[in-house]
Order: structure tokens, then C-alpha cells, then sequence
């Protein structure tokens, strides 16, 4: 009995310790105007990204081409529709969210040397998803 007491308070305690390192690892930034979150490395930060998801209009997320594998430490640059750059981040995790003011984006995520640029469309209601993927575990 004492055993599976031990382990019962032994989880106890891991889960409670787990909620609040999620947590804090998806505190939002601010640069500028625009808010932003980024991680998801591990389940509970994932679990955590996604409960935050609807409240970002921007959804980036960073992948190896072919096994899906997650990649961290990624640079993000977005630039608006006059060319102005309103947020370099680098992301924590392969899950990165922005809120921005509506309008048209360029959107430019870098790994491994290569930068690869998209297009993003925000509206103040919904959001945008981009996916980015690149060949090799770089």
C-alpha cells in the first residue's frame, strides 16, 4: 500500500510541477505591436500552445520535410505589405503564433541556412496557418 501511495504522489507531484513549466514557457512576447508565443516541444507545452491558439491570428509551424520531426531554435521575420519589418523573433519550439493587425504579411522562417518566405493574409477574426518544412534533420 505504501508503494502505490509513493508512486500516486510521486505523479501528483510531476503533473503539478509539468502545468506550470508549460506555462511559463508559452508566456507572450511583445515587440512593437505585435504579441507572439512560440514552443511545443513536448506534450504539455503542445497542450499548452494549442489552448492558446485562438488567440493569435498567425499559426507557423516548422517541420522536417518526409518524418515531421519538430525543429526549435527558428528564426521569424514578418514583414508588411509596405515592406516594414513589425517582428524578428526566434522561435522556442515548432510552434509559433502571432497576433498582428489585419492585412497582408510576408513571412520568412530560416533553418539550417535556408530561409524559405510565404504569404499570409490575417483577418481579426479567424486565422492564418502556415507550414513550413525543410529536407534534412539540420
Amino acid at each position: 500500500m505504501r508503494r502505490i501511495s509513493a508512486s500516486v504522489s510521486l505523479a501528483v507531484l510531476l503533473a503539478v510541477q509539468t502545468v506550470p513549466m508549460a506555462q511559463a514557457q508559452t508566456q507572450p512576447q511583445t515587440q512593437g505591436d505585435v504579441t507572439y508565443v512560440s514552443g511545443g516541444i513536448a506534450d504539455d507545452w503542445q497542450q499548452a500552445m494549442e489552448a492558446q491558439k485562438g488567440q493569435y491570428n498567425l499559426h507557423l509551424l516548422f517541420a522536417q520535410e518526409g518524418t515531421g520531426a519538430y525543429f526549435t531554435n527558428v528564426p521569424v521575420q514578418i514583414t508588411d505589405s509596405s515592406g516594414q519589418t513589425v517582428l524578428n523573433a526566434v522561435s522556442q519550439g515548432p510552434f509559433f503564433y502571432a497576433r498582428l493587425k489585419p492585412g497582408s504579411y510576408k513571412v520568412t522562417a530560416s533553418h539550417g541556412g535556408q530561409a524559405v518566405t510565404k504569404s499570409a493574409t490575417v483577418s481579426a477574426s479567424g486565422g492564418a496557418d502556415l507550414d513550413y518544412r525543410w529536407a534534412g534533420g539540420n
